[in-house]
């Protein structure tokens, strides 16, 4: 999964808010093993966050 931001005050904050949702919408409890990348743009940096979600089995 993948969660992005494109300029703005905190992007790395909004690429990682971005993809936390990403990651509920998908049924997970928690998003391990995050990468964060920056690309620069003409509208200023995009940041991309990858994360891994996993879902904790029920006992």
């Amino acid at each position: 999964m993948f969660g992005q931001a494109l300029g703005g005050r905190e992007p790395v904050m909004s690429a990682l808010q971005n993809l936390q949702a990403i990651g509920q919408e998908h049924g997970c409890d928690a998003i391990i093993a995050v990468k964060l990348m920056q690309y620069p743009t003409s509208a200023g940096p995009a940041v991309v966050a990858y994360g891994t979600g996993v879902k904790f089995a029920k006992p």
